[in-house]
């Protein structure tokens, strides 16, 4: 019975491509967020040459952006630096003009 349902729940995981757990919103919000968030006040190079950096990493230079004037909230924060950290697809969107090899959706 445990193998059984442990089979059922691995189908459903590789089903859903483990979407279900995935903490990174989706393409067009993290491109959306990335514009609205980063360059109104940074260029578009200086946002894009940090991709993929640690969420850890991106976290805290969302919060020092925020001590400076940057106004986000904190679910905002969470989602910025979980769109950055992956990439994702958004924002690597989002960068397509200024990163070799980034794709526009």
């Amino acid at each position: 019975m445990k193998k059984r349902i442990a089979l059922i729940g691995a189908g459903v995981f590789i089903f859903l491509g483990g979407q279900a757990f995935s903490s990174v919103p989706d393409d067009k919000f993290c491109q959306d967020l990335v514009i609205k968030s980063c360059t109104g006040c940074h260029g578009k190079e200086r946002v894009c040459a940090n991709l993929g950096k640690s969420k850890k990493s991106w976290k805290s230079l969302i919060k020092f952006m925020i001590a400076n004037g940057a106004e986000l909230s904190a679910e905002e924060t969470e989602q910025l630096s979980d769109c950055m950290s992956v990439p994702s697809a958004g924002a690597q969107a989002a960068c397509a003009d200024v990163l070799p090899g980034a794709t526009e959706k």
